[in-house]
């Protein structure tokens, strides 16, 4: 918890010190895969949800804070085709600190790139028993493009990976922001 509100603070002393630079907020949801060592042998699948906030600290840098939340299943190989029941579930939430680089191909859309860290919580079932619950400090990375619509409207289309604890999570994202 300790790290939680540290994270947080950090990010808002940081957002409250660039009080000229444009601020924005966005949603994300994806799909994508999960890795974790219990499932080698099988197909996973995972979803994806992040709530950000972020400030541009010039045209081509801006610091990003998110709050991601996800969940997945995994199906072993060999039952694929019978009856296919989900034998593990995933669930995670991470707080994360990222630094953005924007690289523009026009005025209104770029490709941008993101490295940073998270803070953890994960939880794997399998059949009713948690075999994995932990939490710690992780890394995230982003890529992707975005497009804006007009002055406050952005969308974007990217690629994500989450390592976490004992859990890494890629997705494929598309998101919706909002710039004041």
């Amino acid at each position: 918890m300790k790290k939680i509100i540290s994270l947080l603070g950090a990010a808002g002393v940081l957002l409250a010190s660039t009080s000229e630079a444009a601020t924005w907020v966005g949603i994300e949801t994806g799909i994508g895969s999960s890795d974790y060592e219990s499932a080698s042998d099988s197909i996973d699948a995972s979803w994806t949800g992040a709530i950000q906030a972020g400030v541009d600290l010039n045209q081509n840098w801006s610091v990003l804070v998110g709050a991601h939340m996800g969940g997945g299943s995994s199906i072993p190989r060999k039952e694929i085709g019978v009856i296919t029941e989900s034998e593990e579930e995933l669930d995670y939430r991470a707080l994360s600190l990222s630094l953005n680089r924007n690289f523009y191909l026009t005025e209104r859309q770029f490709l941008y790139a993101s490295v940073g860290m998270n803070y953890n919580q994960t939880e794997v079932e399998l059949h009713g028993v948690k075999t994995i619950d932990d939490d710690g400090i992780g890394y995230n990375l982003r890529a992707g493009w975005l497009f804006r619509l007009n002055q406050r409207f952005s969308v974007n289309v990217g690629l994500q990976r989450l390592g976490m604890s004992d859990v890494d999570v890629n997705s494929a994202n598309v998101g919706l922001m909002y710039r004041f």
